[in-house]
């Protein structure tokens, strides 16, 4: 409703067109503000939610409990020293990660600072709906972002998502890469001229 109250034209325009022409063509609104056409909504989202429950009893138990995928990222629990490496650039000092389970378990809260003051909160996920992994973050800039991921390939799980970046949108991969129950690093990438580009990498060791 409030699209179609946004594109209507001012009353007032219509009471007053110009003499002996004939009104402008005026466009349809797009069904939603990227203008990608949806099918329309004929049930509301909770009698769709009933439907596919109803359906599909194992994805209801499944739901509010720790998938059994999040016992591969168990390791990641605890307090870890982080060092930002960027090309070019000498490494910072090294900043805080401390991962703890978060509402029941069925999300890693992964909380960061570092000492020019920035701090980020991280969750990260298995979503038995879709069955992806999730990665949701969000910082002291007030960037908030998600990106998703198929499953562990060889110790790596790299995410893939459309973000914004103080106010840069960008097409990022996060790429997590398991050294050991000790040691892990997180690649970013940007999609730039048809490839990848690595844009920074943050080196983690695990505090005793």
């Amino acid at each position: 409703m409030l699209a179609a109250l946004l594109c209507a034209p001012p009353a007032q325009a219509a009471r007053r067109p110009k003499p002996a022409m004939p009104p402008p063509a005026i466009a349809a609104a797009p069904a939603d503000p990227a203008g990608v056409d949806a099918p329309p909504v004929l049930v509301d989202l909770y009698t769709r939610l009933e439907s596919k429950l109803a359906a599909n009893p194992g994805l209801a138990n499944a739901l509010g409990k720790p998938a059994p995928q999040m016992a591969q990222v168990a390791w990641m629990l605890g307090r870890w020293e982080v060092v930002a490496e960027r090309a070019g650039r000498p490494p910072g000092p090294p900043g805080v990660s401390l991962v703890r389970p978060a509402l029941g378990g069925v999300w890693l809260e992964i909380r960061e600072a570092y000492p020019n003051g920035v701090q980020d909160i991280g969750f990260l996920g298995f979503d038995p709906a879709t069955q992806r992994w999730i990665s949701l973050s969000l910082d002291s800039l007030v960037n908030g972002n998600k990106a998703v991921a198929r499953a562990w390939t060889d110790n790596t799980l790299t995410f893939d998502g459309r973000m914004v970046i103080v106010g840069e949108a960008a097409r990022l991969r996060q790429v997590i890469e398991k050294v050991s129950d000790a040691e892990y690093t997180l690649t970013n990438q940007e999609q730039v001229d048809g490839g990848w580009r690595i844009l920074d990498r943050y080196r983690y060791r695990k505090v005793p």
